[in-house]
């Protein structure tokens, strides 16, 4: 293929890698942000976030989430069981809802074979 069509459709792909990149840098980045962050980053905010909370003046099943998950983080579990006990099925989900973006972000860039050489064969 040459001409302008095959230009445009190169540039699209490379972009598409370069944003594919950006997409697994920023997903390695966040827990170690996170991680940076004390762990009480999330206990002192002035703004209330939840609309039942700020609406109606109820505490939904979410509220205290984010503290939860920020002192889960951080294996902080007391203070993340007091925030929300939910935090023991959410924690773990987005755990292994980010190892699924960074595996399928690494498939896109073709780099899931080199991480499947370093695991060990079965005999």
């Amino acid at each position: 293929m040459t001409g302008p069509c095959a230009r445009s459709f190169l540039s699209h792909t490379i972009m598409q890698k370069r944003l594919q990149w950006l997409w697994l840098i920023a997903l390695g980045l966040a827990p170690i942000v996170l991680w940076i962050l004390p762990g009480d980053f999330f206990d002192h905010s002035e703004v209330e976030l939840c609309p039942s909370k700020a609406f109606f003046n109820i505490e939904c099943l979410g509220c205290g989430m984010t503290r939860a998950v920020m002192h889960m983080h951080h294996l902080e579990i007391d203070s993340a069981a007091y925030y929300n006990p939910g935090v023991f099925v959410v924690f773990p989900g987005l755990v292994l809802l980010w190892g699924y973006w960074v595996w399928m972000a690494m498939g896109r860039l073709d780099l899931q074979q080199y991480i499947l050489r370093l695991m060990p064969r079965r005999a």
